[in-house]
């Protein structure tokens, strides 16, 4: 495992917030949006270092909605490829 950042966020409680129904085109009046929105405040306030994959369809309104709530976040990249995780390393070290 490689990371970037404060390593300290690896040792912080953590909450994964998965989203099982969700709309191929949100729109800001979905159910799913409001609620995904109400359990990161959740989370962000009672502490929680808020955990994302870049493999799930929401991850960018996570990102956002974790960021818009002044949260913590591990962002995670999931990789299938050596090649690909060479590189990655690559970027991210350099």
């Amino acid at each position: 495992m490689y990371y970037r950042g404060n390593e300290n966020i690896l040792r912080a409680e953590k909450a994964a917030i998965l989203n099982s129904r969700q709309s191929k085109t949100p729109c800001g009046i979905d159910p799913w949006l409001k609620k995904t929105f109400g359990a990161v405040y959740d989370a962000v306030t009672q502490g929680y270092t808020i955990i994302t994959s870049i493999g799930m369809n929401t991850w960018e309104f996570l990102v956002w909605a974790t960021r818009f709530n002044n949260g913590r976040q591990i962002i995670v990249l999931p990789i299938t490829d050596k090649e690909d995780e060479d590189q990655l390393i690559s970027e991210l070290t350099h």
